[in-house]
């Protein structure tokens, strides 16, 4: 039997293995379009606490902000290794509910995910689309 301390570090493992397998695809991506990884800037999302984390990320229950922020340092330090510029967005569940409001939006799955990728977007950014579904 194994104990919740080695289960925990076996997913958390997992899990990071996967999100630095999914940075090597999107690497392989950018290399088939032609493009340098060494000459763009890539932004991930940090969240800045465990708030944050349960508001912007509800579906994954399991994930914990210790865990997601070892999968962001991994992430960046393969992407690093390869050339790339990585720059960290702090993610704050208060500026998200301003967000929302600002742009008459429903806290949803859809507009979780348009607000992360509207924050780590380059200047000038988007306007977000309005994504009702709840």
């Amino acid at each position: 039997m194994t104990n919740p301390s080695e289960q925990t570090n076996s997913e958390e493992a997992s899990r990071i293995d996967a999100a630095v397998r999914f940075v090597l695809a999107r690497i392989r991506w950018i290399r088939r379009h032609h493009l340098r990884i060494d000459q763009i800037t890539i932004q991930i999302a940090d969240y800045d606490n465990e708030v944050s984390l349960r508001m912007l990320k509800p579906d994954e229950p399991a994930l914990t902000l210790k865990c997601q922020r070892r999968m962001n340092q991994a992430i960046i330090q393969e992407l690093e290794s390869r050339g790339a510029k990585v720059r960290a967005v702090k993610v704050h569940a208060a500026a998200y509910l301003r967000w929302l409001s600002e742009h008459e939006l429903v806290n949803n799955a859809g507009n979780r995910a348009q607000y992360v990728s509207w924050i780590t977007s380059p200047e000038p950014r988007f306007l977000p689309l309005k994504i009702w579904r709840r």
